[in-house]
C-alpha cells in the first residue's frame, strides 16, 4: 500500500509575555543614554589624571640646569616651578585626587602650563630664529646681486630702468637695517628672557620684502621688434608674355612673325 501525505497550514499566534509599554520603553533608553555618558566621563577623567601625572614628570625632567629646557628658566623660576611639580605630584596620590573631577585635573594643568609653555616657546625660538634669519639674508643677497648686474650694464637686465634699480637697493637697505637691529638687540638677553624678535615676524618681514623687489627682478625682457619684409610683386593673370614686353612671337617655322599685318598706305598709278 502507498502512503499519502497530505498537507495543510496551521495557524500560528505569538503571545509575548510581559510586553514593555512605550514610556517604560522609553524610561530605560535614557537610563542606557545616562549610563553611556558616565562612562565617558570616567574614561576621561581618568586620561585627564593621566595627562597630568605625565607633564608632572616630563617637566620635572626638562628644566634642570643641564637639561633640554635649562637654559631657558632662570634659577627662581626654576625653584618656583619645581615647587609647584612637587606639589601637583604629592596631591596625585592623596584621598582628594581619587575624588578628583575632570574640571580639577584640567585646572591644574593649565597652571602648570602657564609656567612650562613659555619655556617651550623660548626653546622653538632659540631653533627657528637663525633658521630665518639666515634665509632673509640669502634673499637681501640675491636682490643685491640684481644690482650689482644692472649697475654693470649685464645685457640680460637692460630693460630694468633706474628707478627701479633704486627701489630694490632701498628695500634691502631697510630691510637689511630692521634684521640686524633685531638681531643685535637678541644678542643681549640671555636666553631664559623673552625673545625681541620671534622666526614668524622675520618670515613675515621677508615676505614684505619679496613682494616689493620680486615683481621688478622678474620684469621679462621685451622682445625685439620684427623686421618687415618687402611684399612681392605678382604679373596680371590674364597678361601674355607677348603683351608683357611688347615683341611679337616669332614663327614655328622661322618665317615672319605670326601676328596683326601692320597696314601700309600704297598709291597707285
Amino acid at each position: 500500500m502507498k502512503k499519502r501525505q497530505r498537507k495543510t497550514d496551521c495557524k500560528v499566534t505569538e503571545i509575548v509575555d510581559g510586553t514593555i509599554a512605550d514610556a517604560v520603553m522609553a524610561e530605560f533608553r535614557q537610563q542606557e543614554a545616562s549610563m553611556g555618558a558616565q562612562d565617558r566621563l570616567i574614561k576621561e577623567t581618568a586620561d585627564r589624571k593621566n595627562e597630568l601625572e605625565s607633564y608632572v614628570y616630563a617637566m620635572r625632567d626638562k628644566i634642570g640646569e643641564g637639561a633640554e629646557l635649562g637654559p631657558y628658566i632662570s634659577s627662581e623660576d626654576r625653584a618656583t616651578f619645581g615647587k609647584m611639580l612637587e606639589e601637583v605630584e604629592e596631591w596625585l596620590y592623596s584621598e582628594e585626587a581619587d575624588e578628583g573631577t575632570k574640571v580639577i585635573f584640567c585646572n591644574k594643568l593649565d597652571q602648570l602650563k602657564t609656567h612650562g609653555s613659555p619655556l617651550e616657546a623660548r626653546a622653538h625660538e632659540a631653533s627657528a630664529r637663525p633658521e630665518a634669519a639666515a634665509s632673509f639674508r640669502a634673499a637681501l643677497e640675491e636682490y643685491r646681486s640684481f644690482v650689482s648686474s644692472v649697475n654693470r650694464g649685464d645685457d640680460k637686465y637692460s630693460h630694468i630702468t633706474q628707478e627701479q634699480t633704486e627701489k630694490v637697493s632701498c628695500n634691502c637697505n631697510e630691510a637689511e637695517s630692521w634684521l640686524e637691529d633685531k638681531m643685535n638687540a637678541q644678542k643681549d638677553l640671555a636666553l631664559y628672557q623673552d625673545p625681541v624678535v620671534k622666526a614668524h615676524e622675520i618670515k613675515s618681514r621677508m615676505t614684505s620684502l619679496q613682494v616689493q623687489c620680486r615683481p621688478i627682478v622678474n620684469t621679462p625682457k621685451p622682445a625685439p621688434p620684427k623686421e618687415e619684409k618687402p611684399a612681392a610683386t605678382t604679373p596680371a593673370a590674364d597678361a601674355s608674355p607677348a603683351a608683357a614686353d611688347g615683341a611679337a612671337a616669332p614663327a614655328a617655322d622661322g618665317g615672319a612673325p605670326s601676328g596683326p599685318t601692320p597696314s601700309v598706305d600704297m598709291e597707285l598709278d
